[in-house]
């Protein structure tokens, strides 16, 4: 194999896992961190994990809600969360295990997240 071959071949596959490795390098843990952080309102912890690659809509595989870091912010009222994790794209349409979505969170949450919803 050339130089050439091989450089390209590095850049191919450090490219592969830069895109793979953002959705499947996170241990349960790590987004447990990240649905605690959406819960109690720490927005500095909400960015520094979006900027290392977590899905903003990141769920636990053995999560009982199956809630969404969104439909936590929701939950406990924290309106800089759910205003920072809509501008980045939540989604508003997945369920959690109780088939509620964002939107029926918002429905039953406080005044001041409810309006950023609804």
């Amino acid at each position: 194999m050339n130089r050439k071959m091989i450089a390209f071949s590095g850049f191919a596959i450090g490219f592969l896992l830069s895109t793979t490795a953002s959705a499947t390098s996170f241990s349960e843990q790590d987004i447990m961190l990240y649905e605690n952080a959406a819960g109690r309102g720490k927005l500095q912890q909400i960015k520094d994990f979006i900027a290392q690659g977590m899905p903003v809509d990141a769920k636990r595989e053995y999560s009982m809600s199956g809630a969404t870091p969104l439909m936590l912010s929701l939950k406990f009222c924290k309106p800089e969360i759910v205003s920072f994790l809509l501008k980045q794209g939540a989604s508003l349409t997945i369920k959690d295990e109780d088939g509620e979505t964002a939107t029926d969170y918002a429905k039953k949450a406080c005044d001041e997240v409810k309006s950023l919803i609804l």
